[in-house]
């Protein structure tokens, strides 16, 4: 719990640091209208990490007209997750898409296709071990191409809501010498799974 708070609060203070810097800057209302259109960079949260101890923060960069280039970090950190089989999970991540734009305008609203791969890695402890006071750790590596579509759209100046649906092809190995056990690689949410998985979501940002 105290974890998911500091993680909660860090993402509030990511998004009042920015409307922050952009109230500071603010144009008449004809200027900020034109310059949407052409905002280069927005940056991103995932609220769903959070219900994961996790913090997501998608940086969406624009190249030309019709492409964008998402960067998205992730982290997460779990003492005592509900699965009784983790405990003190950490870990990273990092995703790379490609936005493609399938209309030009840019303005309001636009479906996109976007393509890419995803890194993660995790480190945790096995929790039947540790009642027999055997600390028995788990490191893995996660990594595999994602496929998706998505709406966005941006009810009112500066503020962007982007939703997706896909499929990604997740492929994981250890990463020092405990072997991956079945319990952590049978189900699709499992650090150890490989196989194909579902990909949805919401975003909710910030034109800068």
């Amino acid at each position: 719990m105290k974890t998911k708070a500091i993680i909660l609060s860090a993402a509030l203070a990511i998004i009042s640091f920015v409307v922050k810097a952009q109230t500071s800057t603010e144009q008449p209302v004809q200027q900020t209208v034109k310059k949407v259109d052409s905002k280069r960079i927005a940056i991103l949260l995932v609220p769903q990490y959070i219900f994961i101890n996790g913090l997501r923060i998608d940086f969406d960069l624009k190249l030309k007209k019709t492409n964008r280039l998402v960067i998205a970090p992730q982290f997460y950190v779990r003492e005592n997750p509900s699965d009784n089989d983790y405990k003190n999970v950490k870990g990273v991540g990092l995703t790379i898409h490609d936005k493609i734009i399938l209309n030009s305008s840019w303005k309001r609203q636009d479906f996109y296709f976007g393509y890419g791969a995803t890194y993660n890695f995790s480190s945790f402890d096995d929790a039947d071990s540790l009642k027999f006071n055997i600390n028995k750790n788990y490191k893995i590596h996660k990594i595999g191409p994602d496929v998706l579509i998505g709406f966005q759209f941006s009810p009112i100046q500066q503020l962007i809501i982007d939703t997706y649906l896909g499929l990604a092809v997740r492929y994981s190995f250890k990463a020092n010498d405990n072997e991956i056990p079945t319990k952590y690689s049978d189900k699709i949410l499992d650090s150890g799974y490989t196989g194909v998985t579902p990909l949805c979501g919401i975003k909710i940002g910030l034109f800068l």
